[in-house]
């Protein structure tokens, strides 16, 4: 979604995110879009770290920029 560049450790979230689904029954971040999915996940684990944000090509679609 932000853009980053990203490793396998995206795909061990993802399994763990399934695995819950299945054992919950019900999405545990049923976004419809990518900015509602963002939102959701950040309610979970907070606002990404400025560094993350600072690689990230997409940040302007999610984030205003407050460095003015």
């Amino acid at each position: 979604m932000l853009g980053i560049p990203f490793t396998t450790s995206i795909d061990m979230w993802s399994l763990g995110c399934i695995l819950i689904e299945l054992y919950i029954g019900i999405p545990i971040f049923p976004g419809e879009s990518e900015s509602e999915q963002l939102m959701l996940l950040m309610e979970v684990i907070g606002l990404p770290d400025m560094d993350i944000l600072e690689v990230s090509s997409r940040r302007q679609n999610f984030f205003e920029d407050d460095t003015n």
